[in-house]
């Protein structure tokens, strides 16, 4: 329900603003939750393993394993959802794209 959560909220922000980093904000949303709900340790064992799966290019993959890491340090400093957002859109530490 968290991925689910995370991925409606992600397309509904992209289909709102052209150009919304949305594969960024699902990784740091799902991360996110997943680290307030249950605990980092549990957040990043299932978003590594996640990450796991084919399909990803070894670009997409570290991209999706920073975000991860992102998401559960802003859970950690008790980041509200508004500063993550900002976050997701200004941040140094988040990677929009893979090139």
């Amino acid at each position: 329900r968290v991925m689910a959560y995370a991925r409606s909220e992600a397309a509904t922000l992209a289909a709102q603003y052209p150009g919304f980093p949305e594969d960024a904000f699902r990784h740091v949303m799902w991360s996110y939750l997943l680290t307030l709900h249950f605990g980092p340790d549990f957040a990043e064992q299932v978003t590594d393993a996640h990450e796991t799966l084919p399909g990803n290019t070894p670009a997409e993959r570290e991209m999706d394993f920073k975000n991860n890491a992102f998401g559960r340090r802003l859970a950690l400093e008790n980041a509200s959802v508004e500063e993550l957002m900002d976050a997701v859109l200004n941040s140094p530490q988040v990677i929009r794209r893979y090139d």
